[in-house]
């Protein structure tokens, strides 16, 4: 470029750099992608309510990483090492997905005349308190094996000393394929089962201390 002019020479190393740095501007990030859990397990009503009181679901606790959005995956049964999915994350934290769940269920099984996650503590009611210790998909090689989900959940009746039940609850659903949308279905199942067994549950203690007075 020696025989050009200043101008021209300055065009052309102008241009070049323009160039090369073109070539090595990075790749545009991937969009993000939002999930729920997918519409409710519909169960039906028992046939009389079983709690005389209000049921009060208290905010749901997680251990670690289960209360972030990010969506969660482990390559071994038994979740020793967990890794999250970076650009597809849940459109809630868990616990208040799980929260929501919660209500929707024991409301629509008709455990209780009054469901809520709100009372004045001067009320006489049932509390359920619910942590969230297993929440992910199980891939491997690419593909989803199966889901896990493990919940420990409390229950309490105001003014008793101890509690009316205590259980780990612990469920396992095969999810066949690649795609993460029929992962995050099958936690969804898992979570409704959960919650049901456990309202169940609750009933059939609260009718079997009546009958014995």
């Amino acid at each position: 470029m020696k025989g050009l002019p200043l101008a021209l020479r300055t065009l052309a190393a102008l241009t070049l750099v323009a160039t090369l740095f073109g070539c090595a501007a990075p790749a545009p990030l991937p969009d993000y992608r939002y999930y729920r859990l997918a519409p409710s397990t519909s169960v039906s009503a028992m046939d009389a309510v079983a709690l005389s009181a209000p049921i009060v679901v208290n905010g749901v606790q997680a251990d670690g990483v289960h209360g972030e959005r990010p969506i969660l995956y482990a390559t071994d049964p038994d979740s020793l090492r967990i890794s999250q999915y970076h650009y597809q994350i849940w459109n809630d934290p868990p616990p208040a997905m799980i929260q929501r769940r919660a209500l929707h269920l024991f409301e629509q099984r008709g455990i209780s005349s009054l469901v809520t996650s709100r009372l004045d503590p001067r009320i006489e009611a049932y509390r359920v308190s619910i942590r969230l210790n297993r929440f992910e998909i199980i891939r491997v090689d690419g593909v989803n094996r199966e889901v896990v989900v493990g919940m420990r959940i409390r229950a309490d009746f105001d003014g008793s000393r101890l509690p009316l039940m205590e259980e780990q609850y612990t469920v396992r659903r095969p999810a066949q394929g690649t795609s993460l949308t029929a992962g995050t279905a099958e936690l969804s199942v898992a979570v409704d089962g959960i919650l049901v067994e456990f309202a169940d549950a609750l009933a059939k203690m609260v009718a079997e201390q009546a009958e014995t007075g």
